[in-house]
């Protein structure tokens, strides 16, 4: 990040062409949230993802809207997570037994 353009590999990003910027918290485990930022100059939107301990939104030059959002999960990840703690479960018995 530079003081006037953030640049990601090939993309240079100016603040000026910045139209609008959402920094999004989403739960990532208890009591932790990480970040994706999203920035759009009109035209392409980018979309750059941080770790929960980084906090980019305190070195930007322009206002950043900050949105809290929540984890949704498909009924299909639902029942792959069942189904592993069920096998997990199912392993540990017949090694107690």
């Amino acid at each position: 990040m530079f003081p006037d353009r953030i640049r990601v590999g090939d993309w240079v990003i100016p603040f000026e062409e910045v139209s609008h910027a959402v920094l999004y918290r989403i739960p990532y485990l208890p009591f932790v949230d990480a970040s994706v930022l999203e920035l759009s100059d009109g035209e392409t939107t980018y979309q750059f993802g941080f770790n929960p301990w980084a906090h980019p939104e305190r070195h930007f030059p322009i206002p950043v809207e900050e949105r809290r959002e929540t984890m949704r999960y498909s009924a299909f990840s639902v029942g792959i997570r069942v189904a592993a703690v069920a096998y997990g479960l199912y392993l540990i018995w017949e090694w107690a037994t």
